[in-house]
């Protein structure tokens, strides 16, 4: 029962007839019979119950099937057929056993179907290709259990061989689809090769296109000569006259090379700049060289004793009044110059201030000044000592 299911009116009915009577070929003709009325469902089983009396016997019922099912007669067709069947002249004993199968499919065909038909078939296939390892653990175990283990194997065979068809087949569809990926590919290059060189031919084509200016507004004008007096070294040459055979020539105006830019003529029309007097005598430096008598390191040491005692006194101003009448003269003080130097558009900002007479006081003493960590002064002292100056 393993090798044989049931016939619902699907598929190949002389293949299943044929398995049919292969299986049960030792049993009697009743029970045939029986087992037919068993493997018959769903409309072959109401099919046998409205044949009426040709099913009661194997041989009518068979020969019925046949001619339904397997050569296909519908309607009057098989009302004949199922009369010459009853009919009582009818000689069974003539009939052959096989005429169902001569024109049978062949063999292997037929066998493969009966694989199909078993409900081990689909899982074997699904396993083997979901998991080819697992398949043959539950290929091997439906086998040894199977009664019929020489249908069981065929089941597994053809199961086999079906699982190498699908992937077989989905393989090749990958191949075709990796084939046409790469045709698709290479138009795509193609195409973009050619848009490039469309792109190209634009591009040059827009670089040679030329224009023309309009530069006669450009052409200088001639300036006047002053016709040469001949003297009397220098004869007049006389005008050639015109012949026949000569036209007047037009006037050929010389053609200037264009104006270039020169930056020297534009600094030409800035107005020149002017430059303010000072209003104090330039200061006399000759008295830091090492020459003279004066010695420049003890004249600042006095000269920030004097400027200690100027600050302290401007801090306690309302002690003292002064007065307008003490003021000697307004002197510039610059206090801001710009970067580039005095020029047009670069003005030097000047405001005044009142010099404040020296109020005498009693002079302090002062500490030395730091020539080494005062940074405004190791400078100074660098270009002092450049003059010849060494500090005591």
């Amino acid at each position: 029962m393993d090798s044989i299911t049931a016939f619902n009116g699907s598929g190949n009915a002389s293949g299943w007839l044929q398995s049919f009577e292969e299986k049960f070929k030792k049993k009697s003709k009743s029970q045939k019979l029986k087992k037919l009325e068993k493997f018959l469902e769903g409309e072959c089983e109401q099919w046998l119950k409205g044949i009426g009396s040709l099913g009661y016997e194997w041989v009518t019922a068979r020969e019925a099937f046949v001619a339904y099912w397997v050569e296909g007669l519908r309607g009057k067709d098989f009302e004949t057929r199922c009369s010459s069947i009853t009919s009582p002249n009818a000689d069974w004993s003539a009939i052959p056993i096989n005429i169902v199968y001569e024109n049978a499919p062949p063999l292997a065909s037929v066998q493969k179907a009966i694989s199909e038909a078993h409900p081990m078939f689909s899982t074997l296939v699904s396993t083997a290709i979901l998991d080819p390892r697992g398949v043959y653990t539950k290929a091997f175990a439906r086998f040894s259990h199977a009664q019929d283990q020489e249908a069981m194997f065929r089941v597994i065979w053809d199961a086999a061989y079906e699982a190498g068809r699908q992937c077989g087949v989905s393989e090749g569809r990958g191949q075709v689809r990796a084939e046409s990926i790469e045709e698709g590919r290479q138009l795509g290059i193609v195409l973009a090769e050619q848009a490039a060189k469309r792109e190209k031919e634009q591009q040059e084509a827009r670089t040679m296109i030329s224009v023309y200016v309009d530069t006669s507004d450009l052409t200088p004008e001639e300036a006047p000569t002053e016709p040469i007096a001949p003297t009397e070294s220098t004869a007049p040459i006389a005008p050639i006259a015109p012949t026949e055979s000569t036209a007047p020539i037009a006037p050929i105006a010389p053609i200037a090379p264009p104006a270039t830019l020169t930056w020297a003529d534009d600094a030409d029309t800035i107005p020149p700049a002017v430059i303010i007097p000072p209003t104090t005598p330039p200061r006399d430096l000759t008295a830091l060289c090492s020459t003279t008598e004066k010695k420049p390191f003890t004249s600042l040491q006095r000269r920030a004793s004097r400027s200690h005692h100027f600050n302290k006194r401007h801090r306690n101003f309302h002690q003292y009044t002064i007065h307008t009448s003490h003021f000697n003269s307004l002197t510039p003080l610059v206090t801001r110059r710009h970067p580039s130097g005095i020029g047009p558009g670069k003005p030097v900002h000047t405001i005044t201030r009142p010099q404040l007479p020296t109020p005498s006081s009693n002079r302090q003493l002062l500490p030395p000044l730091d020539w080494d960590r005062d940074p405004r002064l190791v400078q100074l002292g660098r270009i002092l000592g450049d003059l010849g100056w060494v500090r005591a």
